[in-house]
């Protein structure tokens, strides 16, 4: 009888890994249809392109006496910082106009962005940032879904928002 319930158990085993086999490919399928939308995702990377107005996305916990946006290049160096008052609770985007500290457009290319908030107390607040791109493949590394956007790739679990994408939003 032991035996008997030892072979069920490996019978059970081999079918729920063919049945996670499954479930996998399956969620490889449909993350292909990512590509060429537009998605949100956590992070904190903008884009840069033809010197226009990039926005910078996040999420404030609460209503925020200041909120200060600090703009880095691609070697992690300052770029600018961009200052806010009085912002409610939840969904925001500050506007970046494309220009350094010193009123020069800055390079085409990727850039990111971090945001420090503080609160109507003064007490500092959480915040989480996104990004925006366009899809442009997917790869699949160490059991994980990711999703090509620009030069860098997104974990499909980050993936905050879909919609129909435009060819100027590529990151």
């Amino acid at each position: 009888a032991q035996f008997s319930s030892l072979e069920q158990l490996n019978n059970v085993n081999e079918n729920l890994n063919t049945l996670k086999l499954y479930q996998a490919s399956i969620n490889n399928a449909q993350a292909v249809s990512f590509i060429g939308k537009e998605i949100v995702s956590k992070g904190n990377s903008i884009q840069v392109t033809s010197g226009q107005p990039v926005a910078c996305e996040f999420s404030l916990e609460a209503d925020a006496k200041r909120v200060a946006v600090s703009i880095y290049d691609a070697a992690g160096n300052f770029v600018k910082d961009i200052q806010a008052t009085a912002l409610k609770a939840g969904s925001q985007s500050l506007s970046w106009d494309g220009k350094d500290l010193n009123g020069n457009a800055v390079s085409n290319g990727a850039y990111t962005f971090e945001v420090q908030a503080e609160g109507t107390g003064g007490e500092k607040l959480g915040v989480t940032t996104y990004s925006k791109g366009t899809v442009t493949g997917v790869t699949f590394e160490d059991g994980v879904t990711y999703l090509i956007v620009g030069r860098g790739k997104v974990a499909i679990g980050d993936v905050t928002q879909v919609k129909q994408g435009s060819a100027s939003s590529a990151l």
